[in-house]
């Protein structure tokens, strides 16, 4: 976005008069005859620099970039801007222009001014800053909002099954081996033939892996019941 042209002609009003002033009180009414010297480099000097302006925003960062000499890039971020001001002096409306301040936090001066622009661009770019600081606001509360709700762990089903699975592994398998363990010696201490003897094993085999079954399912189920949408999340400190 360019300034208005019309801040070619005040700006080189304003520069000019202050420039005459210095040159009447160092020279005297001599210096009258260098008037129109004086305003034809004010007035090309305001020129180029009207032209070589440039404000726009872009990623959320307003930009200005100015200078003639010398060249000025200034970047505010949209977020830390505090207030957007339009500022109309007498001279400003007699011209139909309009200053507009961009303030930011950290202190009550101007950040930025962008001298001058149409009253009617000026109300464009406030009223475009202040809705983009407003969505940058509400991105940012709903952001805020989504952590505040978000989980920092939480079990899925695979993750509980393999949870109830392991949680009764060690049980199962102190079971399994002591029931075994148990049949195979009361079978061998029992059996009065190679038949029983074979039979009890077995038995004693099976009767193992039946119990050592049941209480794996029986435990696990307990657990994946007592942990079934089992969550952490984050909590809001008041």
């Amino acid at each position: 976005m360019k300034l208005s042209k019309k801040s070619i002609l005040y700006r080189t009003f304003s520069r000019f008069t202050g420039i005459l002033l210095f040159v009447l009180i160092i020279s005297g009414p001599a210096a009258l005859l260098a008037i129109p010297v004086l305003l034809a480099g004010v007035a090309i000097y305001e020129y180029v620099y009207w032209q070589k302006y440039e404000f726009f925003i872009e990623e959320g960062d307003i930009k200005i970039n100015s200078g003639v000499l010398t060249r000025n890039n200034l970047d505010i971020p949209v977020r830390r801007i505090q207030n957007v001001s339009i500022n109309r002096n007498i001279i400003h409306r007699i011209f139909d222009i309009s200053e507009v301040k961009i303030e930011t936090a950290g202190g009550s001066t101007t950040e930025a001014s962008l001298k001058y622009l149409d009253l009617e661009d000026a109300e464009k770019v406030r009223d475009q800053i202040r809705q983009l600081k407003d969505r940058r606001s509400q991105e940012t509360q709903a952001e805020e909002e989504n952590k505040e709700k978000q989980e920092d762990y939480a079990l899925t089903r695979k993750n509980l099954v393999i949870l109830s699975m392991a949680s009764s592994a060690p049980s199962t398998a102190i079971i399994l081996i002591l029931f075994a363990v148990s049949g195979f010696v009361g079978a061998t201490v029992y059996a009065q033939s190679i038949v029983q003897l074979v039979g009890g094993l077995l038995a004693a085999t099976l009767g193992a892996i039946m119990l050592s079954t049941f209480w794996m399912v029986f435990n696990g189920a307990s657990t994946f019941t007592k942990y079934y949408g089992f969550a952490v999340e984050r909590k809001k400190i008041q």
